[in-house]
């Protein structure tokens, strides 16, 4: 604003105040005589003498600096509010917070301004009141006061007297406290740019007060024989006031010797020692005076509330409101300053684990619990805990792997499984419902609802809170994993400390290390005990990150674990008994030696705890729940993303596929959901869809890597190898899904036919051994769809080829371009020598005399299809045929 803008301004509020005094002192003559009218023609005369020097000012140059220093501008309006009149004052300080925005007052005539509201503010006028507040915060704004911390403590001793006055309206205590937040959000703000400005080292040197000892009645004071220098009245004035806070969360009352105020209530001034914390975390963490009182200050402050607001003997009804804002603080602290903290962070995470063991009130423990689930969706505070003390032997503190034990603990009181306890019982329901009120946008209220509600809900309040940390745990490993193998530098947001880290993998891997044992044990109880769709989603979706975390960590025994649980969840052994099927095959057998036995006994102890599913009777066909629909999915999802990774323990994954296939193919098959209605009609929409989804799943190998496919084609081959005994001993031609499955993937992958092939061919040739002739048959025809499916593709080629031209050299049937995996290209040419002497060299060996039959079948359908295209191929054609009259089988030649 120009300083003729100004100037008019100030004239206008002037000419009013002038006039507002005129009649004030005519009223004030008739009333009170001469005991307040000497005064109103005083500030009259005053205004106009003031309007004639801004005149003289308006069209200067330098008009804004002799206004600054102008004590005749300043002089009416200080009149004015030393005067007993209400309207005067009011006036008064409207222009006075036009000159303090306008930087139109020096600080000689602030501090006197400032003097002159202390006096005022013991009027009992609501209108002045909210006056004298307004212009405070817009003093608080001046950067000329920034800088004098006699005149900021008296601006906020001022703010903090109006709202601990007792006497005062709501509306002026209202404004009052919102006066107090915004002011000491100020003295931190100018803090900050004074830092910008100088640098923090300068800072530093030269104010560091010194703080007092906790418990201590005086405030910080300045090292004898020095001075504060001038330019750092915020940095001691902000030092000062942060322990004149910590003095009134200590002290029940008294009078605080900086800001010459009496205590607040300590809910209060904690809650603003936390928006200090958050809003000017880059002060505490940037200038060492602060970090230290940080340390010695609020750290020891907040440690000893919450030892003793965490004491069992406390009552709710007294101690909640003290609680919960202490713990408000303790994670405001902990989320910001844990490097800073040091080895007070290990103090906080033991006081907190101490709330929350069952020798504490049920208020206390889910107080905690809620700041603990907060803490920890932190994977950078869990990361930090981690390599401070878990990764450290010296150290007696396993931070991450006591917190994750006691969380498994209070879920284990949920799904604690007596002789007496049903499978469903009431606490495992109570937390059923507290998840679906959730998800409908209702949580259940420590405030609002602990009173009210049965000792029941809130123990499953406090299960829920557990189990939310569980997955906020896993959340963050699988982030942590993200960044160490992607080699990522992050910046982490502004909740967390400020600067770029690093996580390294054998870190992440540690931290999965040390948890997914208990989290494995925690997350199979409850989910084999739960029915409900909204906790069975969360607990799914725990298992699926921390099952791809531990797969890109490359953890095999953990991950293994986590699949084999899964699966046990996904088709259950009583359905696989009413579909006539085998048990998917233990995990045992993917593992090395050495792991076997630990491996085994995490996943006996997953399974073994509950029934899992809603298995029908037999002569009802199976029906499957929502627990194992989407179970399904989840084990779609992991294949899908550790496809390059699963290698042996694709078994596990193609087992339950290999389950999942001989179930759909029954027409009993239903959903729970279904079956329930009784309704007959079309096929139920979640059959469709895991059906889809696994024919997708053997589709997309066709982008998998040449390693992935062929860990597939080995997994199927076993799980086939597995299913023949039980397929030899049914009616009619036996169905062997795993060995279709091969044959799928043979023909979906014939850019890497000569890799996939001898996989194939080996299997072929066991089941052409076999001595049950319909186990025999079916391999034949395996073999025959995959022969005459892979010339089909063979000839395409080579007629798209020829429509470009004949000089064109024809394209290779080996990898695709993608694919750096080792081996040959080769010609369809190749490709077909290789399938028809597949053929004939199985013809020749020692055969059943079905198995030559059938062999010759297949060569009879190659030519009837394919005789045309047929090149290198006819010397194996020949060969096989020249050798069939010796066998005695001229009719089928013929």
């Amino acid at each position: 604003m120009s300083t003729e803008a100004i100037a008019g301004t100030l004239e206008s509020d002037l000419r009013l105040l002038s006039s507002e005094a005129r009649r004030a002192d005519g009223l004030a003559s008739q009333l009170t005589g001469w005991l307040s009218g000497p005064e109103h023609p005083q500030i009259k005369e005053a205004a106009e003498r003031a309007i004639l020097r801004l005149r003289s000012f308006g069209a200067r140059d330098d008009g804004l600096e002799h206004l600054r220093n102008s004590k005749d501008v300043l002089r009416p309006f200080v009149m004015a509010i030393e005067s007993k009149s209400s309207k005067l004052i009011c006036l008064s300080l409207v222009s006075v917070q036009k000159l303090v925005a306008a930087d139109a007052i020096g600080l000689d005539g602030l501090l006197v301004v400032i003097q002159d509201i202390e006096l005022v503010e013991k009027m009992h006028d609501e209108a002045v009141q909210l006056k004298v507040l307004q212009t405070a915060l817009t003093l608080m704004q001046s950067t000329m006061l920034a800088q004098n911390e006699e005149g900021i403590a008296m601006v906020l001793g001022t703010c903090f007297r109006l709202l601990a006055n007792s006497k005062n309206t709501d509306s002026v205590t209202n404004t009052a406290a919102a006066t107090v937040r915004q002011a000491v959000a100020l003295v931190f703000d100018h803090v900050l740019v004074e830092m910008e400005q100088m640098g923090s080292s300068s800072l530093i040197e030269t104010a560091s007060p010194a703080l007092s000892e906790p418990g201590s009645a005086k405030g910080p004071e300045t090292p004898k024989g020095s001075k504060s220098p001038r330019g750092h009245g915020t940095t001691n004035a902000a030092l000062k006031l942060l322990d004149d806070l910590c003095m009134m969360a200590t002290a029940s009352e008294g009078m605080l010797k900086w800001l010459k105020a009496p205590t607040l209530p300590r809910p209060f001034v904690l809650d603003l020692l936390d928006f200090v914390l958050g809003n000017s975390a880059a002060v505490f963490r940037t200038m060492p005076a602060f970090e230290h009182a940080l340390l010695v200050r609020v750290c020891q402050l907040l440690i000893t509330q919450l030892q003793n607001l965490l004491d069992p003997t406390c009552e709710p009804a007294l101690q909640s409101a003290d609680l919960k804002i202490v713990l408000r603080v303790v994670r405001t602290v902990l989320r910001h300053f844990y490097r800073q903290l040091k080895t007070k962070c290990g103090v906080f995470i033991e006081t907190l684990l101490a709330g929350t063991l069952s020798s504490c009130s049920l208020w206390q423990r889910i107080s905690v619990m809620q700041v603990m689930r907060q803490l920890c969706a932190d994977a950078y505070f869990l990361h930090f805990l981690f390599v401070t003390y878990d990764a450290k032997e010296e150290c007696k503190l396993m931070a991450l792997h006591q917190m994750v034990q006691r969380f498994a603990e209070i879920v284990d009181r949920v799904t604690w499984v007596t002789p007496e306890a049903p499978q469903d019982d009431d606490a495992v329901n109570a937390v059923a419902m507290l998840y679906h009120n959730k998800a409908h946008g209702k949580e259940w209220s420590l405030d609002s609802d602990y009173g009210s509600a049965p000792a029941e809900t809130g123990a499953a309040y406090l299960a829920m809170l557990a189990i939310d940390c569980l997955l906020n745990v896993v959340a963050a490993l699988e982030k942590l994993t993200d960044v160490a193998v992607e080699g990522i530098v992050v910046t982490p947001d502004a909740s967390a400390v400020g600067g770029k880290q690093e996580v390294d993998k054998d870190i992440a891997s540690g931290m999965c290390q040390t948890t997914w044992k208990i989290v494995l044990n925690a997350l199979s109880q409850l989910l084999a005990r739960c029915s409900s769709e909204e906790i069975i989603l969360q607990l799914l979706k725990g298992y699926q990150s921390f099952t791809q975390a531990l797969g890109v960590l490359e953890l095999k025994e953990a991950r293994d674990a986590f699949l084999a649980s899964l699966c046990s969840f996904a088709l259950s052994s009583k359905m696989a008994e009413d579909a006539d099927v085998d048990l998917p095959m233990s995990p045992a057998s993917v593992l090395s030696p050495s792991d076997r036995d630990s491996s085994n006994a995490v996943a006996k102890g997953a399974s073994s705890k509950a029934p899992l599913g809603l298995p029908s009777d037999a002569s009802e066909g199976v029906v499957l729940t929502p627990k194992n629909v989407h179970a399904l999915r989840t084990l779609f999802n992991i294949a899908h993303r550790l496809h390059h990774l699963l290698g042996p323990a694709w078994v596990l994954v193609l087992d339950i596929l290999n389950t999942l296939d001989r179930i759909l193919q029954s027409p009993r098959t239903t959903t729970q959901e279904i079956s329930n209605s009784s309704t007959m009609g079309a096929r139920p929409s979640d059959l469709a869809i895991l059906s889809t989804a696994a024919s997708q799943l053997f589709e997309s190998t066709r982008d998998m890597s040449t390693d992935a496919v062929i860990s597939i084609m080995t997994a199927l081959m076993q799980v086939s190898i597995k299913m023949v005994p039980e397929a030899a001993k049914q009616p009619g031609q036996p169905k062997l899904y795993a060995l279709v499955r091969m044959v799928e993937v043979v023909l979906t992958n014939l850019q890497r036919v000569d890799q996939l092939w001898p996989i194939f061919l080996s299997h072929v040739m066991e089941l052409l051994g076999h001595a049950k002739t319909s186990i025999r048959n079916a391999a034949v025809d395996a073999l025959a769809k995959a022969v005459v499916g892979a010339l089909s593709h063979v000839n395409a080629v080579a007629d798209a080829d020829s429509d470009k031209g004949e000089s064109q050299q024809a394209p290779a049937i080996g990898h695709s371009s993608g694919d750096t995996s080792s081996g040959t290209e080769m010609s369809p040419s190749a490709v077909e020598g290789m399938l028809l002497m597949a053929i004939e060299k199985l013809y020749k060996e020692d055969r059943e005399l079905d198995v030559q039959m059938g062999l010759l079948r297949v060569v009879l359908q190659v030519l009837q299809r394919h005789g045309e295209q047929l090149t290198t191929a006819w010397v194996s054609v020949l060969e096989l045929l020249s050798v069939v009259p010796q066998a005695e089988e001229a009719d089928t030649v013929s």
